[in-house]
């Protein structure tokens, strides 16, 4: 378990490589916005891209400033184009991919009427078919634009369950958190007491140094193609490292975490210059900011707490942008009014209303049910927000495309999506919880066919000696049990969990023991918001029909377990619990913190992962065993690399740990690294070999 430190002030969150980010003619001072001019397109074009608390005191934002109302040609939303993902069989490097191109649909979509059409049969990371699957339609859409029900009514029946002789009045239905609990560990690790944003590395960063950082801040990086940013003479490198520091003194007050409403400072907390599309009339995950100026288009990633900070049911600062599985969810939990709410279909290319012709593809980020990658293509029009820093490109006809990672876990596909595939991307907004090579975790499939297969052999199943089972078989719903237990059927398997996230292990290894699986309320509620059929079947009420039960992490994580496994010794005498998080995971004495890419790669593909490398901590008995699990819904250090060297882009705008300058300083390093690499390789080089296709 952490051990809480002394907090910390905690700096701003920033970009690790932004310092040519306001280089060229970018202009402080006055601080005038230009009104996005309509994009016009001809009628034959097809664009195709290329590529926890809330805060309690709610003051009414100031008048926003004066500015003329943004424009667009149409305020439906159209869908621009198609394609299903038809992804080879994995083990060539090359990781080609067939587009299937469907008909091409420009039907245009009111954003307060009609609900957008369902995607079927998309091929999503590996997982379960049902498991995050395709998008489909809320039902009783509504004439005001409404979702009308949302999450299913068909809960598991307590009436038809078995009567249960069992105190549940414990139950520990508060400690649900709706948070990410690896930021939640990283952020307790180092003392931030918000959950907002980790703004510094948790303290292993400190065994890793790299050579030559410098405390100042990230140096002016360079383009993959190998040529500075325009205007890099020394001059302009000096005034950018200016504009830098401005910027982040800036970012450094919007994020003080001491912040409290005022009239003095306008009665709302200032977006912070990340949070908005440079040139974009577009924030993403910045709802703690209330009402930002020039904003016309909320984007939201997923539904964990540090991206929807002080979103709730009384919003009404402009429209929410998300997958269906997060507007299933933010309405469910937050009671966010439906009508702000527009979930938009995944691996479309969709015009968003008001933004002067941005489109944008929504692709699966691999992180938790709901949550996407946000891929935006269209030109600069309006420099929106707070920050007094313009851009300079505003008004230039070119197109602009922004790749927003979110929270993910890094996949070839991710690189092989038809909106991705050999496409240069101009900003990359980085999830970088883990871009620390002491955090190179196995790959997610390997870890839940391991999860599984060791639930099954603590459970008296018989398999033959070093046999192996597909992770996906492991996912495949197994035959009914006959009735009656036996000796196999006394042992109880608790998986620790936030709220949102981790579905995959827990379905894996209950397919695995062919049983039920048990949680209470609150999280079944939460469960039903998912377009998850397989997983809805697997639940029950009774927690003596369920082998599996799934449980707060906290609960796993500390003494509590013990007294939550005790109410069932009756028909579970032993048990054993499983603590799914990336950071449980260290590498082996005497490795190299400071690898090549090369190594990197490598490495980490030398390696397998098995049951037999899950151990349970020091203190487990025969009663009670405790598994820490190295499975993460974020990217690795390894997998960050990998997705950095398989495609082409500008810059890098790290998300996570970028409190300090000295971790911002880290980071840059391992950026100019991928970017060096990337020059040796030069344009068009091919994704990094992967073992399968969705994980390298």
């Amino acid at each position: 378990m952490a051990r809480a430190k002394k907090a910390t002030t905690p700096g701003p969150v920033q970009s690790s490589t932004i310092r040519d980010f306001f280089s060229g003619k970018a202009s402080l001072a006055k601080h005038t916005k230009k009104t996005p001019p309509v994009v016009k397109r001809p009628k034959s074009e097809v664009i195709v891209i290329e590529s926890s608390d809330d805060e309690s005191t709610e003051v009414k934002p100031p008048p926003p400033r004066k500015r003329r109302k943004l424009s667009t040609s149409s305020d439906d939303i159209e869908i621009v184009d198609y394609r299903r993902i038809d992804i080879s069989e994995p083990g060539t490097s090359r990781g080609a991919v067939r587009e299937t191109s469907l008909a091409l649909s420009r039907t245009k979509l009111s954003t307060s009427t009609t609900s957008l059409p369902a995607l079927s049969n998309l091929n999503m990371f590996g997982k379960p078919n049902h498991l995050l699957g395709g998008t489909s339609p809320p039902t009783n859409s509504s004439s005001d634009g409404s979702l009308g029900t949302v999450c299913p009514t068909n809960l598991p029946s307590e009436a038809n369950s078995h009567f249960v002789d069992i105190d549940l009045s414990n139950e520990p239905e508060d400690e649900w958190a709706t948070g990410d609990d690896e930021l939640a560990h990283l952020i307790l690790e180092d003392g931030d007491p918000t959950l907002q944003v980790a703004d510094d590395f948790p303290e292993e960063i400190d065994a890793f140094e790299p050579d030559d950082v410098s405390v100042s801040g990230p140096q002016l990086l360079r383009s993959c193609d190998g040529k500075t940013a325009p205007s890099s003479n020394a001059f302009s490198v000096l005034m950018s490292s200016n504009k830098d520091r401005e910027a982040w003194k800036e970012a450094a007050e919007a994020e003080d975490p001491t912040f409290r409403a005022t009239k003095s400072n306008g009665g709302r907390r200032k977006a912070p210059f990340y949070k908005i599309l440079q040139g974009m009339p577009i924030a993403v995950d910045a709802f703690r900011y209330g009402k930002i100026p020039g904003v016309t288009a909320y984007f939201l990633t997923h539904a964990h707490s540090d991206h929807y900070t002080n979103l709730s049911s009384s919003w009404s600062n402009g429209p929410i942008y998300c997958s269906e599985g997060t507007a299933n969810l933010i309405i469910h939990m937050l009671s966010v009014d439906r009508k702000w709410v527009h979930p938009l279909p995944m691996d479309t290319l969709t015009t968003i209303p008001n933004t002067g012709g941005v489109c944008v593809t929504l692709i699966e980020a691999n992180h938790c049910p709901g949550s996407c990658l946000f891929f935006f293509e269209g030109q600069q029009t309006v420099n929106a927000g707070d920050s007094a820093y313009d851009s300079p490109h505003v008004g230039s006809k070119r197109p602009y495309r922004y790749l927003h990672c979110g929270d993910f876990r890094a996949s070839p596909q991710h690189v092989l999506h038809p909106a991705v595939k050999g496409k240069h991307i101009d900003h990359v907004y980085l999830d970088t919880t883990y871009l620390d090579p002491k955090y190179t975790f196995p790959p997610q499939p390997l870890v839940i066919s391991a999860c599984a297969e060791l639930a099954r052999r603590l459970s008296g199943g018989q398999l033959c000696q070093g046999s192996t089972r597909p992770v996906t078989s492991w996912m495949q719903p197994s035959p009914a049990k006959e009735k009656g237990k036996n000796s196999e059927d006394s042992t109880l398997f608790v998986v620790g969990t936030y709220s949102i996230g981790k579905e995959r292990i827990v379905k894996a290894i209950a397919n695995a023991l062919k049983t039920k699986v048990y949680c209470d309320k609150r999280k079944t509620a939460i469960l039903m918001c998912q377009d998850d059929p397989a997983l809805h079947a697997l639940l029950t009420s009774n927690p003596l029909e369920a082998r599996v039960h799934l449980v707060p992490l906290g609960v796993v994580s500390s003494d509590k377990l013990k007294g939550y496994v005790e109410r069932f010794k009756k028909s579970f005498p032993k048990a054993v619990g499983f603590r799914p998080t990336g950071w449980t995971y260290t590498q082996p004495a005497g490795t190299d913190m400071s690898p090549s890419i090369d190594t990197i790669i490598s490495r980490s593909q030398s390696r397998s992962f098995t049951y037999s490398d899950l151990r349970p901590v020091r203190n487990s008995t025969a009663a009670l065993q405790v598994y820490p699990v190295p499975y993460s819904e974020h990217s690795s250090f390894f997998e960050l690399t990998c997705f950095a060297m398989s495609f082409e882009w500008g810059r890098m705008i790290a998300t996570v740990n970028v409190g300090s300058e000295t971790s911002r300083a880290k980071m840059a390093k391992w950026v100019q690294k991928w970017e060096a690499e990337r020059r040796k390789k030069g344009k068009g080089a091919l994704v990094v070999p992967y073992r399968k296709v969705d994980y390298w």
